[in-house]
């Protein structure tokens, strides 16, 4: 008797140990005239969107820390521009005078406007 239990047992182990746990079955279900996936098929498509939306998010912060980039860079050389534009044009003044000629009145001008749309640069 002892044996045959064993034997039996045995078998349903064998049986269970062989067949494994049992696949989700994909179901369709009808609802109001259209089809529903299951939940296994949701959480597999929100899992796609999920990573695909990370991967968009992804390549639109790489976009925007390349932009910056590149407007710091375009910035810092319309800066080195403009104190180059600054310090290429010098003003003298005549011999025992304070009179300043109208080209140079022309330059300072210039130098004025630039000085006030770049505050943060200081000319002596």
């Amino acid at each position: 008797m002892k044996r045959k239990i064993i034997i039996l047992v045995s078998v349903a182990f064998l049986m269970f140990l062989i067949t494994g746990c049992a696949r989700e079955k994909v179901k369709l279900t009808v609802q109001n005239g259209k089809a529903r996936q299951t939940t296994r098929d949701m959480v597999k498509t929100k899992e796609s969107v999920v990573r695909k939306a990370r991967k968009q998010a992804l390549r639109e912060r790489q976009l925007a820390e390349e932009r910056l980039v590149m407007e710091k860079a375009e910035e810092k050389k319309a800066f080195e521009q403009v104190v180059k534009t600054i310090s290429a044009n010098k003003i003298y003044f005549d011999f025992d005078s304070f009179e300043l000629k109208p080209e140079a009145r022309a330059i300072l001008q210039e130098k004025a406007e630039l000085l006030k749309k770049y505050k943060n640069l200081r000319l002596v």
